[in-house]
């Protein structure tokens, strides 16, 4: 549904142009049954190409957050554009969850 790569232990999910309430719900359910259910503990979103994510998205983004880490796992964002950075901060998501600048930050954090 949404391109995405397997990088050692992380999926790494790659949306493009928006991310909000009319893709949002159909993204968080494909994570879901596609990874979540799958048992995979390291998901990241690359949000290079995204250009806006409403609060319904931010929502969906701390849901999969939540799932993860009951699961001992953990959810990261990859390269936010600066709008996107910015929405991050004010919302201070970036203290929930790690923004990083690349895969490689990744797989040095969980090894």
């Amino acid at each position: 549904m949404f391109p995405f790569s397997l990088v050692d232990e992380v999926v790494v999910l790659r949306p493009t142009g928006s991310l909000d309430i009319s893709n949002a719900p159909a993204f968080k359910e494909w994570v879901s049954d596609t990874f979540l259910d799958s048992g995979k503990k390291y998901i990241a979103v690359d949000l290079s190409e995204v250009e806006a994510m409403d609060s319904y998205a931010l929502g969906v983004l701390i849901s999969l957050y939540k799932h993860l880490r009951m699961r001992e796992g953990m959810l990261f964002l990859i390269s936010p554009r600066d709008a996107m950075k910015r929405i991050i901060e004010m919302t201070s998501l970036d203290r929930i969850i790690p923004v990083v600048g690349s895969v490689n930050d990744i797989l040095e954090r969980i090894k």
